[in-house]
């Protein structure tokens, strides 16, 4: 594809595609790069101007498989893991009697299960917008959630994968094992498809061309979630929900806020505020499962240590101090990485 100078896509593409060579990058055994040249015959298959538009519905069906490549990924290591420490002798036990060993796990466990409830949620919007029986509300959702989802599971499956690496000791590192290939394939999945930051930035986006439909849908199922009120003898859960409260409370304030202030500070909180929309939106997943299983201790538990463990809004730092993502603040950034 081809982009013009201005920065939009041209819709066009070459028909001929030659690899010239492939060979193994030197210390990074399974990436393989393709030494590529396009010809300069080019055919349109778009709209001027809407090459990215055109491929909008192949960009949702990739962003899915992201993450289920991200959440799938971890799900290996983490079994794996967990059967090592069944096996491993350390400070005179096996490692699965070793309090901080298993907590290192659990949390990984927990973080997984957000991830896998939140790819559950956007397959199945997925699979209705797919079969044309979507409503708007859950069309809304769809497109707020892809890019929410793959940014998520993206970055969770890179951290969590280094940290389960690091859970084998030396055997995490030696490629005989075919561990270090895991961490190599997770780093990918925060770049193809959207980086980090281009993702937060396509989900402001999507707030923007609906007008704010995406973000009431994703905050008004956010309530629909935690609609169940736990017995008042259940203060775990009950303290969760107050939390996930709070945090659509500082998300719709923020949104408020964001209204008065300029382009610069909502580029600035692009990530923050992307962050506190996954984590709150998988908070409420959490505690809904929770709150229809009431017998069954796990699920609560994973729901109260979600939002234990989780900074649910890390924008609400913005509520309290006005420098934060302001022109000042970016200023300063530029200052401390090139001055």
């Amino acid at each position: 594809f081809q982009v013009s100078e201005e920065g939009r896509g041209i819709s066009s593409i070459s028909p001929m595609l030659t690899v010239t060579r492939i060979h193994n990058s030197i210390s990074a055994v399974s990436n393989i790069r393709r030494f590529v040249f396009f010809r300069v015959f080019l055919f349109q298959v778009s709209e001027e101007g809407r090459g990215i538009a055109s491929i909008s519905p192949m960009l949702t069906v990739t962003r899915i498989h992201n993450s289920i490549m991200a959440v799938s990924n971890t799900r290996r290591l983490l079994n794996w893991s967990k059967d090592f420490a069944r096996k491993r002798v350390a400070f005179g036990h096996k490692l699965i009697h070793n309090p901080l060993h298993v907590q290192t796990l659990a949390r990984i466990q927990v973080e997984l299960e957000g991830g896998f409830y939140m790819l559950m949620k956007v397959a199945h919007l997925f699979g209705l917008e797919e079969n044309q029986v979507a409503t708007d509300h859950e069309l809304m959702l769809l497109r707020i959630l892809t890019p929410l989802l793959k940014m998520y599971t993206g970055k969770q499956s890179v951290a969590a994968s280094s940290e389960l690496l690091e859970s084998f000791g030396g055997h995490g590192y030696l490629e005989d094992t075919g561990l270090p290939q895991y961490l190599r394939d997770a780093q990918v999945l925060s770049i193809w498809e959207g980086t980090t930051n281009v993702l937060s930035m396509d989900v402001l986006r999507s707030i923007t061309k609906t007008n704010g439909e995406v973000l009431r849908a994703l905050l008004a199922d956010c309530m629909s979630n935690i609609a169940s009120v736990p017995s008042s003898s259940d203060h775990g859960l009950s303290a969760t929900r107050q939390s996930i409260v709070q945090a659509i409370n500082d998300i719709s304030s923020f949104a408020k806020l964001s209204t008065t202030k300029d382009e610069t500070f909502m580029m600035a909180a692009a990530r923050d505020f992307s962050y506190s929309l996954a984590r709150t939106y998988i908070a409420s997943l959490l505690y809904g499962n929770a709150s229809r299983c009431p017998d069954d201790g796990r699920s609560t538990e994973v729901a109260i240590r979600w939002t234990l463990l989780n900074d649910l809004a890390p924008i609400n730092k913005a509520l309290d101090n006005e420098r934060i993502y302001s022109k000042t603040d970016f200023k300063n950034d530029h200052a401390i990485i090139y001055s």
